[in-house]
């Protein structure tokens, strides 16, 4: 019936397998329609000829056998693809199905053979090669082994290869192959592309390599060709393009890369941070590097020169300058000069027609001026009026100005082709323009702004590469000089970048809730808004200020700042709604710049200005903003500041603000020892927070905090829960420092779980990262647990180690807090090897420590231990009442606390020292099911009569 027609012409179509630059990989979009035939074939298609079989005609037959050898075309495909990637169970799977349907066929025998072997199913490997015994009876063996090789193969205990089975795996490109992809995007270097190939992809070495060329050379066009080749090899690859000035900072380039990457909440690390999260979602297969000069001069500080040659021992990394290096060996593009003009000429030239360029060539030299992007340019336009090349020079040398080439084509160029390319030179040049948007800006017929393009397009002046107008950089560069020294005189200029403006701010207003659509026309929005604040045009300002708060949330604050300095300077209104909203913003970049005084009494002057607009949402932002410095500043205030951002933003359903402002709250309960509210704080800050991409490091932290939170309460299964999703969220933000600490609290977990040897393998993972980005309190907080885990694994060279360690570099820090700890730790130690002595000396210095800081909870744990220091120093455990020693050694140890001055230690803080002491080594077992905390208090800390909170 025609259904089943329609399968069949459906399987054809999906089961067609082109030839691969990968060999025996298949990329994902081709992977995607084989196992849909296979689908498809297994299904209706085959039951509906079962079903009409006694009907069958020859014809029939035949195709009926036609598709049935494509079909195992496939499987075939489908199992060297599998085994190519390690994926055995699925190849063995597809391995199956066609050794059931044909069981003469030793292919999918060999196959089964072979991943058996791989596989360790070793009932399956013997099974398999009897039926092989049989089939070798009858039939030549062309693939794979004989029966009794793959028994030697096996017992002499060699792993089977993939050379055993005939497998390619992934191909070498053919530098050859790619110079063919590549060439379909630029023509004229074919020799310096064969050897980017060879070095970045065919024959990949340190991953590094740098095309030296000058201003003009045509670098930018080789790069993006090499990028579009790249990208052409497979649907997962991606080419990521970094445009540097002498303004480009590395820092710079780290937030560039990150907003690549899709991940923009790396913006707001530190620099160590941010390269080592950017450096593991690079993936050697997936991402090529392009750093390209975009400015003559030393662009290349040694600060960004390290900086990429660090990624470049992970990705392939292509640099475009025009100073040698050092210490990478260039590809060269050599000056356009006597010796080959006349091959570039030929190569260059794509208008109909070959030209000898016999008797010109001094004069090309001298008019190109060594550049190969003139020359092309003049290759393919100096007949545009029917001139010969000769006479195109003589007009060229009339020419005065600075640039006569481009001056002399410029007038060969007529009003339409004027406007076109000046609306293309307003657009940035790696955000280009479509061929669309230039009828839209213009305001010309589709048909009239195709017609202008072709005409560009055919002589080379303008190309498109995946739907956007490319122009040669010297050429932009010389329509950038053009629009500016005649804007403002210009009628022309100043209508088409009116009408750009118009466009580019019609965009920021349609897509700015699409944080995504926004990033790809970013630059030209940006450029849009700096036209219209200098012109003094009218524009919506709320959606001006929503827009740089797109700009600073995607961390892009720099150009934030020069934004809303400009703006500043403009006759505008900053006691309205939306400059309150920059003001609030510039004292979120100045407290992100690690000047909280100067953001506090910014945001003090704003909130001032704001109160009477009763701006809900407004309002919300502000205290939100006031909030949180206040917190970084330790102040009492903040908590009622951020209550107040509560209150507002409620009444405006800002979720943003409810998600950050409990946060902050959970956050402050936490430090001042109220965990059931922090608890509440931060849960309310988890729904808020719950489904948004921009929330994440919101989301992160309250998980993080309550999971925290709940291992100190002993709830272990909800503690887990929350580290589940503090994974879950470091690992979307691609945050390796979140990740890091994330791994340290599932390692304390694992502690209190007595499960020491989980704890250490998770601890070394963070270990590396926390020296990778050079974090020095992360350092000293894995080292600190990794010295107690080897307490309970009873490694008492590496625990002391590993706690004098951290000790050194909490010392280092100046981080009093952890060194009172690490100190409880160390005494715990002695403790634990008996050495009283030791123990007591550094409780007495965790003692003083922890009360220089008013820290209740360390003073008690200091305390605690000191007391069952006292116990196991001065009795027989078999034999004296441990209380009763306790009330022996009150006055020695009242003397050894007549020390704490500032610190009021309540009887819970020492049922809280109490459970963390149990938590470590277990080597006094009768100690372990008495409480001791009633004793202290009563005899060590009061007169008899100190009440006990339970």
């Amino acid at each position: 019936n025609s259904e089943v027609w329609v399968d069949v012409v459906e399987f054809q179509k999906l089961s067609q397998i082109d030839k691969s630059l990968e060999g025996d990989f298949i990329p994902t979009e081709q992977l995607e329609a084989l196992l849909s035939a296979v689908a498809l074939y297994e299904g209706d298609l085959v039951s509906t000829y079962k079903s009409d079989i006694h009907e069958i005609n020859d014809w029939l037959l035949d195709t009926r056998l036609s598709l049935r050898t494509q079909f195992h075309s496939v499987l075939e495909r489908l199992i060297r693809h599998y085994i190519t990637v390690g994926s055995y169970e699925e190849a063995r799977v597809q391995a199956e199905k066609w050794w059931a349907r044909d069981r003469d066929n030793m292919t999918p025998l060999q196959f089964l053979i072979w991943l058996s072997a791989r596989l360790h199913l070793m009932d399956r490997f013997r099974h398999y090669l009897t039926e092989l015994d049989e089939l070798q009876k009858t039939q030549f063996v062309p693939f794979g082994k004989v029966a009794d090789d793959w028994r030697i193969l096996i017992e002499l205990g060699h792993e089977p290869t993939i050379d055993d089975i005939g497998i390619k795996g992934r191909a070498r490109y053919s530098p050859s192959d790619l110079l063919n992809i590549a060439k379909q995007h630029v023509v004229g270097y074919d020799r310096q592309l064969m050897d980017i190939f060879d070095h970045l992809i065919v024959h990949p070495s340190d991953g590094l390599c740098v095309l030296l060329g000058a201003s003009g050379s045509g670098k930018s066009l080789v790069a993006e060709a090499v990028a579009l080749t790249w990208e052409h090899l497979g649907d997962t690859k991606k080419s990521i393009h970094i445009a540097l000035t002498q303004d480009t900072h590395p820092d710079d380039i780290l937030d560039q890369l990150a907003s690549a990457l899709e991940r923009p909440h790396l913006h707001s690390l530190m620099f160590h941070s941010k390269r080592e999260s950017i450096r593991e979602l690079l993936q050697p297969d997936t991402h090529m590097l392009i750093f390209d000069q975009d400015e003559t001069g030393d662009v290349f500080s040694q600060e960004i020169i390290d900086l990429i040659a660090y990624f470049s021992q992970g990705v392939p990394v292509l640099v475009c300058t025009e100073e040698a290096w050092d210490t990478v060996e260039p590809i060269r593009i050599w000056p356009v000069s006597a010796s080959n003009i006349d091959d570039l000429f030929s190569k260059f030239r794509i208008a109909r027609g070959t030209v000898s360029i016999r008797h010109h060539e001094r004069d090309l030299v001298n008019i190109c001026e060594g550049e190969h992007e003139k020359l092309f340019l003049l290759a393919n336009t100096f007949d545009i009026h029917g001139l010969s090349l000769g006479e195109a020079l003589q007009s060229i040398k009339q020419m005065s100005g600075p640039d006569p080439l481009l001056s002399w084509l410029w007038q060969q160029l007529d009003a339409s082709h004027h406007d076109a390319l000046t609306v293309i030179g307003m657009f940035d040049p790696i955000q280009r323009s479509a061929e669309t948007e230039i009828a839209e800006i213009l305001g010309i017929p589709a048909a009239q702004n195709i017609m202008v393009l072709q005409d560009l397009k055919r002589r080379g002046i303008i190309e498109v590469i995946e739907g956007r107008i490319r122009i040669a950089g010297t050429l932009y560069r010389f329509l950038k000089e053009e629009i500016h020294s005649k804007s403002g005189s210009d009628d022309v200029i100043n209508h088409i970048q009116t009408r750009f403006v118009e466009y580019q701010l019609a965009l920021a207003s349609t897509y700015i809730d699409q944080p995504q659509q926004l990033d790809r026309d970013r630059r030209n929005i940006v450029k849009a808004y700096e036209i219209a604040i200098h012109q003094g045009a009218n524009f919506d300002a709320a959606i001006f200020g929503e827009f740089v708060r797109y700009l600073q949330g995607r961390g892009y604050r720099a150009k934030a700042w020069a934004l809303i300095s400009e703006f500043s300077q403009s006759d505008r209104d900053w006691n309205n709604r939306t400059g309150l909203e920059l003001r609030r913003i510039m004292a979120e970049i100045v407290l992100n710049q690690g000047d909280a005084v100067k953001a506090r009494e910014m945001a003090e002057k704003t909130l001032n200005d704001a109160l009477p607009l009763d701006d809900n949402c407004l309002l919300g932002r502000i205290y939100e903003t006031l909030g949180k410095i206040h917190r970084l500043e330790r102040s009492d205030q903040a908590m009622g500041l951020l209550e107040n951002a509560c209150y507002h933003a409620y009444r405006a359903e800002d979720a943003y603000v409810l998600a950050t402002a409990h946060a902050n709250m959970g956050g402050i309960a936490w430090s001042q020892g109220k965990p059931d509210d922090a608890i509440v704080y931060l849960k309310k800050s988890l729904e808020f927070a719950e489904g948004s991409e921009a929330f994440l490091p919101i989301e992160n932290y309250a998980a993080t905090t309550l999971a925290i939170i709940e291992l100190e309460n002993e709830n272990y299964d909800l503690c887990h829960e929350y580290l589940q999703t503090a994974q879950d969220t470091s690992q979307a933000m691609g945050n390796v420092e979140r990740k890091a600490f994330t791994q340290l609290n599932q390692a304390a977990l694992h502690f209190a779980l007595r499960e020491p040897k989980q704890a250490l393998t998770l601890l070394e993972q963070a270990l590396l990262t926390a020296k990778n980005i050079e974090n020095i309190s992360l350092e000293m907080s894995v080292i600190r647990n990794m010295g107690r885990n080897h307490l309970l694994l009873d490694h008492q060279l590496e625990a002391q180690k590993e706690l004098r360690q951290a000790l050194l570099l909490s010392k280092s820090t100046n981080d009093k807090r952890s060194e009172a700890a690490i100190l409880i730790d160390l005494a715990r130690y002695w403790f634990t090897y008996a050495r009283w002595p030791e123990a007591e000396k550094f409780y007495e210095s965790a003692l003083c420590a922890a009360d220089e800081l008013q820290h209740a909870v360390l003073t008690a744990e200091a305390i605690y231990g000191l007391c069952l220091t006292e116990i196991m120093a001065r009795s027989i455990i078999e034999l004296d009442d441990p209380e009763d020693v306790l009330i022996g050694s009150a006055t020695k140890l009242k003397q050894s606390l007549s020390q704490i001055q500032q610190t009021v230690v309540e009887a819970e803080h020492l049922y809280q020292a109490e459970r963390y002491f149990h938590k470590g080594p277990d080597n006094v077992p009768a100690l372990a099911n008495r409480s001791f905390v009633e004793p202290i208090v009563k005899w060590i800390l009061g007169e008899g009569d100190t009440p006990v909170r339970h």
